[in-house]
Parts: structure tokens; C-alpha cells; sequence
């Protein structure tokens, strides 16, 4: 499951919002199991302490799939600035 419009605020004297998005991997019946490493962490392919210059900003997770030994995820933004 993704939330492509997660937003990361980062505190400060001009208190900045990265939209960085984030997803969550889970089994097919939904069920969280923390023994799992695929399920026990949270995807974010951006790091939100750079701007968008230098990808701060991607929106993790319009798209996304799974195959036999890998996930993949889609991130639209930070493509277009490079």
C-alpha cells in the first residue's frame, strides 16, 4: 500500500514540506508480520533533507508491483527535474 502524497515536514526557520511519498509491503491477506524484513520496513526512495534539485521530492508510489523475488515502485516527480 502506498501514500504517494506523504509529506515530510522538516522543522525549522522555514519549516519545509517534502511530498516524498512512502509504501508498505504486506501479505496478501493484509496481516502485518514483523518477522518478515520485506514487511518490517517502510519504503521512502527520497531524501527528504535535499529539494527538488536534487530529488527531495518524488512521490513514491503511483505506481507499483511485485515479482517473484522483487518490489518495485514507481516515482513520477523526480524524473521531470532532472
Amino acid at each position: 500500500a502506498c501514500g504517494h502524497r506523504y509529506v515530510k515536514k522538516l522543522l525549522g526557520a522555514e519549516e519545509q514540506q517534502r511530498m516524498v511519498g512512502k509504501c508498505y509491503v504486506r501479505g496478501n491477506d493484509l496481516s502485518y508480520d514483523p518477522a518478515d524484513y520485506w514487511q518490517s520496513d517502510t519504503y521512502e526512495l527520497c531524501d527528504f533533507n535535499f529539494d527538488q534539485n536534487l530529488e527531495g521530492m518524488c512521490n513514491m508510489g503511483i505506481s507499483g508491483g511485485m515479482t517473484e523475488n522483487d518490489v518495485y515502485f514507481g516515482t513520477p516527480g523526480s524524473f521531470v527535474w532532472q
